[in-house]
């Protein structure tokens, strides 16, 4: 990265190969890495991953706005587990646009989790094989991550 002074816009070949002399003379030139293609790779299996996330979690999110518009209450502790999803799937509506709406919701939300639980189970695969999975290792045992632990929570069995 070559650092430029504000204001400083003219940019001529010849200008450009001056700074370029004399920048790593005096140190001020910042190293930047260019990623490999497998570092790009798993970069776009986590973005993935990431947006997966964030389907499951408008879903829920849709599922539980479209459950208190109708008047239907949990009374239970918690959200989405077994029980609750069962509750959820026992709902019936008198309208047939409501029951197209609430069973496309759960749908929404059943394809949103599968596509996460592929992006996992593919995610746990590659990453051993990235230049940077030494530091992923390290990291995990630092803050304390399971990959089994936390596929269960996110799939409710917990």
């Amino acid at each position: 990265m070559i650092p430029k002074r504000p204001g400083e816009r003219i940019k001529t070949d010849r200008r450009d190969a001056l700074s370029l002399a004399s920048l790593p003379r005096a140190g001020q030139l910042t190293a930047v890495w260019v990623p490999d293609a497998t570092h790009e790779a798993v970069r776009a299996l986590l973005r993935l991953r990431r947006l997966a996330a964030v389907d499951v979690k408008r879903a829920k999110q849709q599922i539980l706005s479209f459950r208190l518009m109708q008047e239907r209450v949990w009374r239970a502790e918690s959200h989405w587990t077994k029980a609750h999803r069962g509750w959820l799937l026992d709902q019936r509506f008198d309208h047939d646009a409501l029951v197209l709406t609430f069973t496309e919701l759960l749908a929404r939300l059943e394809r949103a989790e599968t596509m996460l639980a592929r992006v996992r189970s593919d995610l746990r695969a590659s990453i051993p094989a990235w230049a940077l999975y030494p530091l992923v290792e390290a990291l995990q045992a630092l803050r304390g991550f399971d990959w089994v632990r936390r596929d269960r929570r996110a799939s409710g069995a917990a």
